[in-house]
């Protein structure tokens, strides 16, 4: 997501490299699932997805993830 305006960048390290980004607000009602993948580590990603929806009251959404059919080519 690209989003323009004045605001000053977060940043994060991924991999050893600082990775400049924005935090956006999207609304929870405005989410209709979730997909993961294509990856080789569809089970971490899984549990990862499910423990963060649970630190923010949102277990209820677990039902709503689901796997890529695109298959991981690494």
């Amino acid at each position: 997501l690209i989003r323009h305006g004045v605001d000053k960048p977060l940043f994060r390290v991924c991999k050893d490299v600082i990775v400049p980004y924005k935090e956006i607000m999207i609304p929870i009602n405005a989410v209709t699932g979730f997909i993961i993948g294509p990856t080789a580590n569809y089970e971490y990603i899984l549990s990862s997805l499910e423990l963060f929806l649970a630190s923010k009251g949102l277990s209820h959404l677990d039902k709503y993830i689901t796997k890529s059919e695109v298959p991981y080519r690494g």
